[in-house]
């Protein structure tokens, strides 16, 4: 890819604990270092990207660079797939990670040199990626898109709490699984998934397309991005006790090989959830809503420069 393609980079400024905007002057030497040319925002409260990314699309740029974690990427992708004007496969998404998790950086092996990672965006190596998309039902919300991970249950819950213990950097994942274990309640679904079903109580729904969530947790059992299938994980109701024993199978994707989680593939799922208050769903680590859900595969549906 010719680096005197316009590229638009959006940073979150306090992403990673206040790096993004810490670190911004490091970064954008090393993008005129490499000759890419750019413009550049930064994002000043929530959901605030998607809206410099629209305008960003009607200026005509179709190359974007985020500056931020997992959750500066997943609006990043939510900007693009929600436009109907310009084709998708004219985008292209670079990432340079400053994130607390990190975690869709972890899977592809992108570098935390900055120097390092934006030569390999100036290079050009691209990747097709699958993109999971969730309808919530009883919404008339937009879909939601995400580029890495999905989920309903425990991961959820914990995301909800993660966000007061970001200044512990990757650590905040671990202690928000352990405050959150203390009041999470299983909850009653019935989860369909191409000719498969579970009906029960259910502690955590992992729906995958990359390696590892929550700072580097393995929770499905060998996901590829690119081959149009979700890898799922279900974990039906646990005891608090039984969750504290494998929570180091969590971060080694040991879990997956338990007798109680089921694992597989999947293209679509179909969740409908009659307990609501611990079935909050997550997109990229980002809360996204409660309650049923349906998502489905849009295969390689974006390129990112990896």
């Amino acid at each position: 890819m010719s680096a005197q393609k316009k590229w638009f980079v959006l940073i979150n400024p306090t992403s990673g604990g206040g790096r993004g905007k810490k670190h911004w002057p490091k970064i954008s030497q090393e993008l005129k270092r490499s000759g890419i040319n750019f413009d550049f925002r930064f994002t000043e409260f929530a959901k605030h990207g998607l809206e410099l990314i629209d305008s960003a699309i009607e200026e005509g740029h179709r190359n974007f660079i985020a500056v931020g974690g997992d959750g500066t990427l997943h609006e990043l992708v939510n900007a693009i797939m929600t436009q109907n004007a310009v084709p998708k496969e004219l985008f292209c998404i670079g990432l340079v990670p400053v994130g607390t998790g990190n975690d869709w950086a972890r899977h592809y092996g992108i570098p935390k040199s900055y120097k390092a990672v934006i030569d390999r965006i100036s290079r050009g190596h691209l990747v097709e990626q699958d993109i999971g998309k969730i309808v919530l039902k009883n919404s008339v919300n937009e879909p939601i898109f995400f580029n890495n991970l999905a989920g309903i249950g425990f991961d959820g819950y914990v995301v909800e709490k993660v966000n007061r213990f970001k200044h512990w950097g990757a650590m905040a994942y671990l202690i928000g699984a352990l405050s959150g274990l203390m009041s999470y309640k299983n909850f009653m679904a019935e989860i369909q998934w191409d000719n498969n079903s579970f009906n029960g109580k259910v502690f955590m729904l992992i729906i995958g397309l990359g390696t590892y969530s929550g700072g580097g947790m393995q929770l499905t059992e060998n996901p590829d991005p690119s081959d149009g299938f979700f890898d799922i994980s279900l974990l039906p109701a646990q005891s608090k006790f039984k969750i504290l024993g494998m929570l180091p199978s969590l971060f080694n994707g040991a879990v997956t090989r338990k007798r109680s989680v089921k694992t597989g593939l999947a293209k679509a799922l179909t969740i409908s959830v009659s307990e609501m208050a611990s079935a909050v769903i997550q997109a990229d680590g980002e809360p996204v809503g409660k309650g049923s859900f349906e998502v489905s595969i849009l295969p390689c549906a974006l390129r990112f420069c990896v």
